[in-house]
């Protein structure tokens, strides 16, 4: 990616993300990403969420062997 340090910059604006409560943050600013890609993971991202929400109320994460995670 050839930017300017001024795109750079509203780059980094648009992909930092702090979570001070955890003491964590996340900068994909760098990453060589679009717009379009975070757009095209969403559908994902939301089933993997649903995923791990029905493993943590006791949903069978191996149907081969009919258990349960942990």
């Amino acid at each position: 990616m050839n930017l300017t340090k001024l795109q750079w910059w509203e780059r980094f604006q648009k992909y930092y993300t702090g979570f001070p409560e955890l003491g964590l943050a996340i900068d994909l600013s760098r990453m060589n990403v679009d717009d379009a890609f975070f757009a095209a993971m969403e559908p994902k991202i939301q089933k993997a969420f649903t995923d791990m929400d029905a493993l943590e109320r006791g949903a069978i994460a191996n149907p081969d062997e009919n258990r349960m995670v942990g």
